[in-house]
């Protein structure tokens, strides 16, 4: 399942504490999708066919879902996102959830791909990435900072890779090893074959079992603009329209497309500011009449996995304390935002996808 919105989940926002209830309706549809009959059994024969574990980089911004433009079922990539997909391996913090993530992939003979992505509009400029005041060469130039980074520390046990999102169309641009630059485009890529060529002739050093397991994001890609070009984006659909600020990490049985920013806890220094951009551009949302005003959500979730020992006591308190955060700095740099602003904190079992409600105790 996508995270574009549902009837259902459309009908929820227009009611009232719509917000709200527009998230929990969203992940029910998640868990029913995530645990129907059979799903279980093609996550895992997907993993077989194709042992790379693909970790993301993406930007917070709502029309950036990586999983939904490459039109892969929940479950199998590893995403961070961050304010402008900005992200840095001295960050504590992600840096050991990285090394975690590969550490669990070598012990499993599995390859690691990490995809940095950046996003950029080619028709309307301001429509870009305003993590990096619309600069599209700035923030190809922080991507291509992480990856080397990626290259210093793990060396060549990570392919680390860094694709564009065109957003008015959102095809993908791949950058290839010797700095070439190829839009996927459907009316060229036709088949398997061209996919597997474009992909070797970009990184000519990647095995060709990681080549195969990147065929199918692009496969997806493909599939996607397909469904996206021949009706074009709606305006809604080209601009920012998200009125929930969301803090946490895994929170894609949470995020519907274009209606959440979504901030990761990785590191305490840039926080502050990812939340102060997070809030002023739902100001803004608000002024240019891209979103009704009568409620914004502030919405803090953190995962576990083990659910009878202390991660999930402790996905909650991190959750309570980043709502904390959230509340005094929508305060501090967007105060006429506070008198809509409801809180949700939330904790996800990332074995279902559910998502349980926490009682907020400011």
């Amino acid at each position: 399942m996508s995270s574009t919105l549902t009837n259902d989940t459309k009908k929820a926002l227009e009611q009232k504490g719509r917000l709200k209830d527009a998230v929990l309706l969203f992940n029910q549809e998640i868990v029913k999708e995530y645990s129907k009959e059979g799903a279980a059994q093609e996550r895992r024969n997907y993993r077989v066919l194709h042992p790379t574990e693909i970790i993301t980089h993406e930007c917070m911004d709502g029309r950036s879902y990586f999983e939904d433009i490459v039109q892969m079922m929940k479950g199998i990539l590893y995403p961070f996102r961050n304010i402008g997909g900005k992200f840095d391996l001295s960050w504590l913090y992600f840096q050991t959830m990285v090394l975690r993530l590969v550490d669990y992939a070598i012990n499993l003979g599995r390859n690691i791909v990490a995809i940095i992505t950046y996003h950029y509009s080619e028709v309307v400029p301001l429509r870009g990435c305003k993590g990096f005041d619309f600069d599209k060469e700035e923030a190809i130039s922080a991507a291509m900072r992480l990856q080397a980074q990626y290259l210093r520390v793990f060396g060549s046990v990570v392919l680390p890779i860094v694709w564009g999102i065109e957003t008015d169309t959102d095809a993908l641009v791949l950058h290839g090893s010797r700095g070439e630059r190829v839009k996927v485009d459907p009316k060229i890529f036709l088949t398997t074959e061209d996919v597997y060529s474009l992909l070797t002739q970009l990184y000519p050093t990647a095995s060709k079992t990681v080549i195969a397991d990147l065929v199918p994001l692009i496969e997806g890609n493909l599939r996607h603009q397909k469904d996206v070009i021949p009706q074009g984006k709606i305006c809604s659909e080209l601009d920012h329209t998200e009125e929930i600020i969301a803090i946490g990490w895994r929170l894609d049985a949470l995020a519907q497309r274009n209606k959440v920013l979504t901030i990761g806890p990785f590191d305490p220094y840039t926080l502050e500011n990812a939340i102060a951009t997070a809030a002023q551009l739902v100001v803004s949302n608000i002024k240019d009449g891209r979103i009704p005003g009568d409620e914004v959500l502030l919405m803090t979730s953190f995962p576990f996995w083990d659910e009878t020992g202390p991660e999930r006591y402790a996905a909650e308190e991190s959750a309570q304390g980043f709502i904390e955060k959230g509340l005094s700095v929508v305060k501090k740099y967007s105060p006429q935002l506070i008198p809509i602003l409801k809180p949700l904190v939330l904790r996800t079992n990332m074995n279902t996808k559910y998502a349980s409600v926490i009682d907020f105790k400011p």
